[in-house]
């Protein structure tokens, strides 16, 4: 009965072994994509809300431009980073860190420049989670105004936005994918060898209990 329980706990083991990983490996968030029109020279916010009751404060949040490498804003180990901003973008963006607290990843993004238009990423690393925003920027006076003015925000569907290059989280959610279909073959193997040991050995002594001295009426098996 020992076997049993053991066996039975071992697998519950791989069972929540194999949950948290493959949690943590495909539990990748996306909130609608968002629009912006803007006029040259504006200030603006490129919104990420990810709710009052998720804390940030001490993830890394990333805000980058048409790619994973063109870093417009990045925030890591409780401060700003400006070593690896874009120099376009330097000394023209804002993460107001008292709203991290609450969700409120928003970066303001001053005097909008014409080579601003694209598409923009907040990522934060440890929830896996992404907002997109795409930025159209005209010169003054040629804003279509059936958007109205810059915080007028329209969402749009995932294929409309052409989706930065990020080989390296590609490379790392195959690998991952790879790395969970293993551990999962060799579990299921491993929990049938020990079953199958087990059921052996059982096998093994109860013909050893149950064969002369069960003709003398004799039990000498222990109770399992």
């Amino acid at each position: 009965m020992s076997s049993v329980i053991r066996l039975i706990f071992l697998t519950m083991c791989w069972a929540r072994v194999l949950l948290v990983t493959s949690s943590s490996l495909l539990a990748v968030a996306a909130f609608p994509i968002q629009r912006i029109e803007a006029e040259e020279g504006q200030n603006l916010s490129l919104q990420c809300l990810l709710g009052p009751h998720v804390n940030v404060s001490g993830s890394t949040v990333e805000w980058s431009k048409d790619g994973h490498a063109n870093i417009v804003h990045l925030y890591i180990d409780g401060r700003d980073r400006a070593v690896d901003q874009k120099e376009e973008f330097k000394n023209r963006t804002t993460l107001f860190h008292e709203g991290l607290n609450t969700g409120n990843v928003t970066l303001q993004l001053s005097s909008v420049q014409l080579s601003d238009n694209g598409t923009y990423r907040c990522y934060i690393i440890s929830l896996k989670t992404y907002c997109y925003t795409v930025l159209t920027v005209v010169k003054k006076g040629q804003i279509n105004r059936s958007w109205g003015n810059h915080s007028n925000r329209t969402t749009a569907s995932l294929d409309e936005v052409p989706q930065p290059n990020n080989p390296d989280l590609n490379v790392w959610y195959t690998v991952g994918g790879i790395i969970l279909s293993i551990v999962m073959i060799l579990g299921i193997i491993w929990i049938y060898k020990t079953f199958q040991g087990w059921r052996g050995r059982r096998t093994e002594r109860t013909a050893k209990c149950f064969g002369p001295m069960e003709e003398m009426g004799v039990n000498i098996c222990p109770v399992v």
